[in-house]
């Protein structure tokens, strides 16, 4: 059985940061065994793709989707997601309607405003932050 859960949280396990050409942006990741997995992986360059409404990270090994039981939710603006199906990490530029297709690993928290700017491939620099409790700030 799959739960579907909403992609939302009051407050996250760690947080990273996004930098890239004309921005950046700070991430909140739940204390999930997903996010804990992508950060071990950090700092990492990454070369990213805007595509319609979403930011898509692709090029991750196959291990990180294995690893977590929950998948569903509701996608909102600035939630992060593994994409199970297409393997690939998702920041969304908007809400969309409920899927099975994803994990929720966490939420833009800052700097949001800078990614909707971004036009096709670009490439940015990712860097995480030690375990500490992170409240969302304001956009």
């Amino acid at each position: 059985n799959t739960q579907c859960v909403r992609g939302t949280a009051e407050h996250y396990a760690v947080k990273g940061h996004l930098s890239f050409t004309n921005g950046h942006v700070v991430l909140g990741l739940y204390d999930t065994q997903a996010a804990w997995e992508f950060l071990e992986r950090q700092p990492l360059a990454v070369t990213l793709q805007r595509q319609r409404q979403r930011i898509i990270l692709p090029g991750l090994p196959e291990s990180i989707f294995a690893i977590e039981n929950t998948t569903g939710m509701k996608p909102r603006t600035g939630d992060i997601a593994l994409d199970i199906r297409n393997k690939n990490i998702v920041i969304f530029c908007r809400d969309e309607e409920p899927s099975v297709d994803f994990i929720p690993i966490g939420h833009v928290i800052g700097g949001m405003k800078y990614l909707l700017q971004t036009e096709g491939r670009f490439e940015g620099y990712l860097t995480k932050h030690g375990k500490e409790e992170v409240h969302e700030e304001t956009m």
